[in-house]
């Protein structure tokens, strides 16, 4: 044998003449094979200053002496000397600023050479229950714009069964706090936890796309107005006729709508709406709901959600419905209260305000003013062949608006005369 198996590093023969030369080749052959880097594996030629102990890949095409493709030319004593890579060599390519690996008999970037490991550690250590383990101040996933691929980029978390969980855990001091699982009946769930031994579901979503709140969901305390408030009790709306927009949810008050055409966009079917005014409006539509409202609840509001004010509603021509007043006809079961707010009759056409059309209605009034300033014979509000049970607290009627409160009951009369459910108020 006159070279070594793996780095052919010429060997001494016995009674070797100028053996001095053998061994500064084997030297030199060491010391190549050992420096693990490459300039380039792309340059065919050898650059004009290609230095003593460069090294380069030689390319399809390359001329490095004797060196074949693939093989390791490296400058050794004025000469290109060619080393032959073996199946898991690395080398850091200069030019490119990446490790290449020779695997399958060609050079690869790090992440082609489908290489296994059973755990892997960055700036940690890695341990049999955490098999990746990274400390970090950040971590980024980015789609793939190398190869490139389609620009997406996916975090898929695959449990073994329904009976299994995939889920993430935030800790604090390692100890579980907020928790985010897909669990059993393939319901997902948000839980948190403040000692991180017991959790409490706070958003369930099932399979069907439903959503629950277990927990229930707080509003700030003023917007409450009675024990655990919150949307476990009402939906609520905002009507923010300066900064609003209509095309928004009217979920919140970045999100509100700017008129009375938006709201009726957005009101629930079935449920509990309270509606926030963040402004005095002008309610000149007229909103016909044929679907049943549990309760429709109007408070004024201040502009930053801090406090309850007193807004007015200023009742105008229904651009809709030309020669009526602007209004709500009510044509199912609906409960309406309104708190904080005055109304101003200030229409040239007919009907009322609020007209409970062939149903079951409740209306309910808590510091409210009505005063009159248009010329038409709109009211505040009136039934036709429905049943309207109404309750007063602070209510003012201006003098302007005396005789247009109810539909057909003329200032100073008994407003039971006109209806069959009784009132606490006497007169009109």
């Amino acid at each position: 044998m006159t070279q070594s198996p793996h780095l052919s590093l010429p060997l001494l023969a016995p009674a070797q003449a100028q053996k001095h030369v053998t061994v500064n080749e084997a030297v030199l052959r060491l010391e190549s094979a050992n420096r693990h880097s490459v300039r380039s594996r792309t340059l065919t030629q050898p650059p004009p200053d290609a230095a003593e102990g460069d090294r380069f890949i030689v390319p399809d095409n390359g001329s490095f002496g004797d060196a074949a493709v693939g093989q390791i030319a490296a400058l050794i004593g004025g000469s290109w000397w060619a080393m032959s890579p073996e199946t898991g060599q690395r080398v850091w390519c200069d030019d490119e600023a990446l490790f290449l690996t020779h695997h399958e008999g060609d050079w690869q970037s790090g992440d082609a050479a489908q290489t296994e490991a059973s755990r892997f550690g960055v700036n940690t250590q890695a341990d049999s229950t955490n098999r990746l383990a990274v400390k970090s101040d950040a971590i980024l996933l980015s789609h793939d714009d190398i190869t490139p691929g389609s620009g997406d980029v996916r975090l898929s978390l695959n449990r073994a069964s329904d009976n299994n969980v995939a889920g993430i855990l935030f800790q604090s001091g390692y100890s579980g706090r907020v928790a985010m699982q897909l669990g059993s009946q393939a319901d997902f769930a948000i839980s948190t936890s403040p000692d991180g031994a017991q959790f409490h579901d706070a958003i369930r979503i099932s399979d069907s796309g439903s959503v629950s709140f277990p927990g229930g969901v707080d509003l700030p305390p003023v917007l409450h107005g009675r024990p655990n408030g919150g949307l476990g009790h009402y939906d609520t709306l905002y009507l923010d006729p300066s900064n609003g927009d209509d095309t928004a949810t009217g979920r919140s008050i970045s999100e509100a709508v700017q008129s009375v055409q938006g709201l009726a966009t957005v009101l629930p079917v079935g449920r509990w709406a309270v509606v926030f005014l963040l402004g005095d409006i002008e309610w000149d539509w007229m909103i016909s709901l044929a679907y049943p409202l549990a309760k429709l609840e109007f408070r004024g509001l201040s502009s930053d959600g801090s406090a309850y004010v007193t807004r007015t509603i200023r009742v105008r021509d229904a651009q809709n419905a030309p020669g009526y007043s602007g209004g709500l006809q009510l044509r199912a079961s609906t409960s309406l209260e309104f708190v904080n707010i005055d109304i101003q009759l200030d229409s040239a056409g007919s009907f009322p305000f609020l007209f409970f059309d062939s149903t079951i209605g409740y209306l309910k009034t808590y510091n409210m003013t009505v005063t009159r300033t248009g010329s038409g014979s709109a009211c505040l509000f009136g039934p036709s062949r429905s049943f309207v049970a109404s309750f007063h607290d602070n209510l003012t009627i201006d003098m302007s608006a005396s005789g247009f409160i109810f539909d057909g009951v003329g200032a100073g009369a008994d407003p039971n005369a006109g209806w069959g459910s009784p009132s606490n108020m006497t007169a009109f």
